[in-house]
C-alpha cells in the first residue's frame, strides 16, 4: 500500500523476485507490507521457468533498508515466521505476526476477517494519527 495521499492501492505478488524488484523502486511509498513465508510453485515468464522464492527473501531485502512502514507476517510456518519477525525487529522495523488458523466448523479465512484485518486497522489508525499530528504541527 502507498503512503502518497493515503491512496489505497493494493499490490499483490505471488513470488519474491518480482516483489523485491518492485520494492527497489517503491518501498519509500509503502505504508504497510504483509508477508507470508511459503509462496507458490515455480512460475513461468514467457519460456523461462523461475522459482517463486519465499517471503524470507523479501525480509532479507527489507532488513538491509531503513524501516519504512509496518510489516505483518501471516504464516502458519511457525519456525520460519519467527525468524522473519526477528530479522526485521533486530533492525528496528515495526513488525507483528498474525497466525492463520482454521477450527472445525469455522471458515478457513476467518483469521483474515478477525486477526489480520484488526492488525491492519491498528497499523493504519496509528499512521493516520501520526499524519494528522504532523499536519496540525505545520498549520
Amino acid at each position: 500500500m502507498f503512503k502518497s495521499q493515503f491512496c489505497r492501492t493494493h499490490i499483490f505478488f505471488d513470488n519474491a523476485p518480482e516483489m523485491i524488484k518492485w520494492l527497489q523502486k517503491y518501498l519509500q511509498e509503502c505504508f504497510l507490507i504483509s508477508l507470508d513465508h511459503n509462496l507458490g510453485p515455480n512460475l513461468q515468464n514467457n519460456d523461462e521457468i523461475f522459482g517463486s522464492g519465499i517471503d524470507r527473501d523479501v525480509v532479507d531485502y527489507l532488513a538491509l533498508k531503513p524501516p519504512q512502514c509496518p510489516v505483518i507476517i501471516h504464516s502458519s510456518n511457525d519456525i520460519e515466521a519467527v525468524g522473519m519477525e526477528m530479522a526485521l525487529a533486530e533492525v528496528n522495523w515495526t513488525v507483528d505476526r498474525v497466525i492463520p488458523y482454521h477450527f472445525q466448523g469455522s471458515s478457513s479465512s476467518q483469521w483474515i476477517d478477525n486477526d489480520w484485518q484488526k492488525t491492519i486497522s491498528r497499523f493504519l489508525s496509528h499512521l493516520a494519527e501520526n499524519h494528522q499530528n504532523n499536519y496540525e504541527k505545520k498549520t
